[in-house]
C-alpha cells in the first residue's frame, strides 16, 4: 500500500505594515552645552517659554543658531 500523501493546503502569509515616519527636527541628534547665564536673563527666558508654551532648548537654539548666522557662521 502506498504512503497516504497529504496535500498542503495554501498558508496565507500575513505581511505586516511597517509605518516609517517621516523624521522629525528633534531626530537630529543634540550635545549638550553648559552656559551660566545671569539670573535675570534666565527668569526673562523662563517668562518667555512659559507664556510661548516653548521649551527652553528650543529658544536658545534658535536664538544660538540667529546670532551665528547673523556673525557669518
Amino acid at each position: 500500500m502506498p504512503p497516504a500523501t497529504f496535500q498542503q493546503e495554501p498558508i496565507d502569509v500575513i505581511t505586516p505594515t511597517v509605518r516609517h515616519r517621516k523624521p522629525k527636527e528633534t531626530d537630529i541628534p543634540r550635545t549638550q552645552v553648559g552656559a551660566r547665564i545671569p539670573a535675570p536673563l534666565a527668569d526673562r527666558l523662563a517668562d518667555y517659554c512659559h507664556y510661548e508654551r516653548a521649551r527652553q532648548q528650543d529658544v536658545v537654539a534658535e536664538a544660538i543658531l540667529e546670532f551665528l548666522t547673523k556673525k557669518g557662521f
